[in-house]
């Protein structure tokens, strides 16, 4: 019986003393949705302006930029991607994905290759 409770207690121990950075991150479709307002945006590791906010439903996207200027698109999110398909764009930008690097209840952080121009590295907050 001693032995049991001495397992019972080093189990309980071990898992309340447990520490990882993934106890914090929430990774679902849910946590996605909802607008973002942008913190930073990087290209190639030089601070740029991008969009101000995105918004993010069950299946659409919308980025607000300023001027009154939105793009929009379905989106679909596959693990740490999301691809959005924009309603409008030029022939060959269609598509445009961006690689999750990190997704809170109250941050995301993404990333994207941009052709011709390097990486898009981008924080927003909720």
């Amino acid at each position: 019986m001693k032995s049991t409770y001495k397992l019972l207690i080093l189990a309980i121990t071990f898992i309340s003393c447990s520490t990882s950075d993934d106890n914090n991150k929430i990774d679902t479709e849910e946590s996605l949705i909802g607008t973002w307002s942008t913190i930073q945006s990087k290209l190639n590791g030089n601070t740029v302006t991008s969009q101000e906010k995105v918004k993010f439903t069950s299946n659409r996207a919308t980025f607000y930029y300023s001027d009154n200027i939105t793009e929009e698109g379905d989106y679909t999110k596959s693990g740490n991607t999301i691809t959005i398909t924009w309603d409008d764009s030029d022939p060959g930008l269609e598509n445009y994905t961006l690689k999750i690097n990190e997704l809170t209840a109250t941050e995301l952080k993404w990333e994207t290759v941009i052709s011709g121009e390097g990486t898009l590295e981008e924080s927003l907050e909720k």
